[in-house]
C-alpha cells in the first residue's frame, strides 16, 4: 500500500536537506559551506530548497542546532562555559554567551542558576526556548 506513496523524484529533491539535517543533528558537521563542498552541493541550492521546505536557512538551522545542543550540555555536565561552547561548536565562550543571550535573554550562569534552584522534586526541564529580538 506505501509502495504508492513513494515519489522517487520528491525524495532526491528531499535528500540534500535530510543529509544537511543527519550532518548537524547527529553528526556535529562543522560549517555549511564544508557540508556542501564534502557532498557537492552547491551552496545557493541547499539554502533555496532549506528554506522553501523548511521555512528556515540553513544558518538559522545551524544557530538553532548548536544552541539547543549547549542547552542540553548546560544543563546535563558539570563542564565549565569554554568547554561547553567548544563542544557546542562556539568560537569560543563570548561567542556562546551572545548566542545564549539573544535565544533565552538571560546569560548560560544566570539561566543555570535558575534551572538549579526550580523545584528539584520535578526533576522536568523543558528545553523550548524562543528568540528575543
Amino acid at each position: 500500500m506505501l509502495d504508492g506513496l513513494f515519489n522517487q523524484d520528491a525524495y532526491k529533491k528531499m535528500w540534500p536537506i535530510i543529509d544537511f539535517y543527519s550532518a548537524f543533528r547527529w553528526n556535529g558537521a562543522t560549517t555549511i559551506e564544508a557540508h556542501c563542498v564534502e557532498n557537492g552541493t552547491n551552496y545557493t541550492s541547499l539554502n533555496r530548497r532549506f528554506s522553501h521546505t523548511i521555512g528556515l536557512s540553513p544558518k538559522k538551522f545551524e544557530r538553532l542546532i548548536k544552541f539547543r545542543k549547549s542547552l542540553c550540555n548546560l544543563i546535563d555536565s558539570d563542564e565549565s562555559l569554554t568547554a561547553i561552547s567548544i563542544d557546542s561548536g562556539y568560537f569560543d565562550q563570548a561567542h556562546f554567551i551572545r548566542e545564549f543571550k539573544l535565544f533565552i535573554d538571560q546569560t548560560p550562569k544566570t539561566y543555570l542558576d535558575l534551572i538549579k534552584t526550580a523545584d528539584k522534586q520535578s526533576q522536568i526541564i523543558n528545553y523550548n526556548f524562543r528568540i528575543f529580538r
